[in-house]
């Protein structure tokens, strides 16, 4: 085992303190000189494994602005700005990352979070010689489908959904905010003087969202090539809808110990069903989007009072760092080693090895601590939030109200999916007409769906008069 003191400077990062049993002194004297390069500027020719921009395409034809133009945009860079200026965009900075409106403006939000993976992903993608427009575009949108409250938001959507109607559910899915990311960027998003729906954007940043949210314990990942990406998706989507209606319910659904068995059945049934990232950036961010949360998380919870800075564990202190952006700076040296040169992303074995041991034995009991206070109610001045069956009930109610209301809009016009969403943004004929994965009678129910989804906190909040 290797125990070096090298230096190398990558945009304010420097890898020192490296210990590899799986590196010789040669090899990251290399490294270290290729990335110096690409990280200056010097080289910035992609190995044969990145995406070339050549490779973009788009689901229809592009119609781009009429102005001058000093300098022509890689077609993922006009991605990434598309998504920035998306209304979608802008509501992540009201919505949660883990705290429901912490009594504290430093936690992060889902914006935040956002654009710390989607920056961390850009320069991960310059050492590593692949296409850093890509990874960037694709961490800009990877949470635009989150809903509000976090993944809790997700879980008390399909439960609404189930309450209201379990057909629907079965016809719909549970709910996933990678698919709903896509719904947003292909038909709900609109891109502002352009009549169409959708932003248009490439395709391999669309399946790079649909496929950024899988199983976060891996500590090494490889692009899985497919031939035909918007195949690929619709394959993975309507996989989730047949293994949602497969489990059939056995009860009373007015118990909720035999509705949260179903629930959890059905979850369980959808998590077989996965989708791959199918380039070498797409792997990039499903790596960054856990580098930057755990620390981040850990950092969040310290400023709240959940856990003291001193109870991080050892093993962690010894070789990642005390503190989220020690622990940053760490995983990110380390999965450059050990990934540059490589078709695949990841950690050396070792720290692979004490990130999942972090991530099982420390931050998942804390989110489990978490969770019970957001479903009480009682977080110890920490947030200012309900119950969650409180607005578990109210969330029931509002989807109830908005379905009544979509299907008389005219008897309903004051109400806000009315008015606002399809009165300001949406045509209603339009925008059924571009469900593709749903059947008409269930069509309603999308909308309605997508529109409690796009919620932010405190939207909902004022919407249930929880405040």
């Amino acid at each position: 085992m290797y125990k070096l003191s090298f230096q190398l400077y990558m945009g304010g990062i420097d890898l020192f303190g490296i210990t590899s049993d799986e590196l010789s002194q040669a090899e990251i004297k290399d490294i270290r000189k290729d990335v110096n390069a690409r990280r200056n500027g010097v080289n910035r020719e992609f190995f044969s494994f990145a995406t070339p921009n050549e490779a973009a395409y788009r689901e229809t034809e592009d119609f781009n602005r009429e102005h001058i133009r000093v300098f022509e945009q890689s077609p993922f860079s006009r991605d990434r700005r598309r998504i920035e200026w998306s209304n979608a965009f802008s509501r992540l900075a009201e919505k949660t990352q883990v705290w429901t409106c912490p009594y504290n403006e430093h936690v992060t939000s889902r914006l935040t979070h956002v654009l710390r993976v989607s920056s961390l992903a850009e320069d991960l993608a310059i050492s590593l010689g692949v296409n850093p427009d890509l990874s960037r575009a694709i961490g800009m949108g990877h949470d635009l489908g989150h809903t509000s409250f976090g993944h809790m938001g997700e879980e008390l959507l399909t439960r609404t959904l189930f309450k209201v109607n379990s057909d629907a559910l079965a016809a719909l899915g549970v709910f996933r905010h990678n698919i709903q990311g896509v719904h947003v960027v292909d038909r709900i998003a609109r891109r502002a003087g352009f009549p169409d729906y959708g932003l248009n954007l490439t395709r391999h940043v669309v399946h790079g969202i649909a496929s950024h949210d899988g199983e976060v314990d891996k500590g090494r990942i490889s692009p899985k090539r497919v031939e035909n990406l918007d195949a690929d998706i619709e394959r993975y989507i309507r996989g989730v809808i047949r293994a949602s209606g497969k489990v059939r319910f056995e009860g009373d659904r007015n118990n909720p110990d035999a509705v949260d068995k179903h629930i959890k059945a059905v979850q369980s049934a959808v998590k077989k069903v996965v989708i791959a990232p199918a380039t070498i950036e797409a792997c990039i961010v499903f790596l960054a989007d856990s580098l930057q949360y755990c620390p981040g998380d850990f950092d969040d919870m310290v400023r709240l009072g959940v856990v003291k800075r001193g109870d991080l564990p050892g093993y962690v202190k010894r070789r990642l760092g005390k503190c989220g952006s020690d622990m940053i700076h760490n995983l990110v040296n380390d999965l450059v080693l050990h990934s540059y040169g490589k078709e695949s992303v990841g950690y050396s074995k070792e720290v692979a090895e004490i990130l999942l041991r972090f991530k099982r034995e420390f931050l998942y009991p804390l989110y489990l601590r978490v969770n019970e206070m957001i479903k009480s109610g009682d977080s110890g001045g920490r947030m200012n939030l309900p119950s969650q069956a409180k607005i578990e009930g109210q969330m029931v109610f509002l989807f109830k109200k908005y379905l009544e209301a979509l299907r008389d809009s005219d008897g309903h016009s004051d109400c806000s999916i009315v008015q606002h969403y399809f009165g300001e943004e949406h045509d209603m004929g339009e925008y059924f007409d571009r469900m593709w994965h749903v059947d008409d009678e269930y069509k309603p129910y999308q909308a309605v769906v997508d529109f409690i989804a796009g919620s932010t906190d405190d939207f909902f909040f004022r919407e249930a008069r929880l405040r």
